[in-house]
């Protein structure tokens, strides 16, 4: 899909990750000039972007569980190469990490401190960074877009079926942070028009390294017999991020092949 992103400057959190990647690759070959956050340093990966498709790109490391962040640093550093920002894509999200476990973990042995990261990251960081950031937003032609990548599991409860025979379960904090980012996404969309228009993607499950037995299952119980690649985000994201869009605001969009119509 070709859409005309040239002169925007975006902001995507998580940039380095696999669907960041994925997303960041699909701005650029539009056009766009990137700010690439991420607590792994993106210098490298916005540097390959540059040369590959002749835009302007910020890296900045950052990590959203840290207790201080250095905000003034990123605000300094957008003004001074960006002046404005076009477009917000709050990717980054917490499942997870090396010491806590996250779609393996049981609900009894789920922790409360893997709950508090997980709301920490995929809300509480969002909320603060909009607001951080709103007086740096291109507000003044009204095409400004904020977009928050969400999860089904942030509309509908978990169907344990799936995860019968596998090592698979499904984090609460996970699904509760979600859902209360879809509310989030109304509620800026309210408070921020006209100026800027805030939508969110609920995303279905990304195959990736899930067992067989389960990616079987998964995919029996979708209309379209697959589960999601990385790649069918980009089509909303594009029209999201375009000035296409500029009549949708508030809206969850689910992209999940029909999963959460059965």
């Amino acid at each position: 899909m070709k859409v005309n992103l040239k002169k925007k400057s975006i902001l995507i959190t998580g940039g380095t990750g696999k669907l960041g990647k994925k997303i960041c690759e699909c701005l650029a070959k539009n056009g766009a000039d990137l700010i690439i956050l991420d607590r792994n340093n993106p210098k490298k990966f916005c540097e390959n972007l540059e040369r590959k498709y002749s835009i302007k790109t910020l890296a900045f490391k950052i990590d959203f569980l840290d207790k201080t962040k250095p905000y003034d640093e990123l605000i300094n550093q957008i003004q001074s190469k960006f002046k404005k920002i076009d477009v917000l894509i709050n990717n980054a999200a917490f499942v997870g990490d090396e010491k806590l476990d996250g779609w393996n973990t049981r609900f009894e042995n789920q922790s409360i401190e893997s709950w508090r990261k997980a709301i920490e990251v995929n809300l509480t960081a969002i909320f603060e960074l909009v607001k951080v950031l709103k007086k740096l937003f291109n507000v003044k032609k009204n095409t400004s877009s904020i977009i928050n990548i969400s999860s089904i599991y942030g509309n509908i409860g978990p169907n344990y079926n799936l995860y019968k025979n596998t090592p698979i379960n499904n984090p609460a904090a996970y699904a509760v942070s979600k859902s209360g980012l879809n509310q989030l996404t109304r509620w800026l969309a309210s408070t921020l028009a006209p100026s800027i228009r805030v939508n969110a993607i609920a995303i279905g499950g990304i195959k990736r390294t899930q067992p067989l037995n389960f990616i079987n299952k998964y995919e029996q119980l979708t209309p379209l017999r697959r589960m999601a690649k990385e790649d069918d985000v980009l089509g909303i994201l594009l029209l999201l991020s375009s000035d296409y869009s500029n009549y949708i605001t508030g809206q969850t969009i689910t992209v999940d092949g029909g999963f959460s119509i059965i």
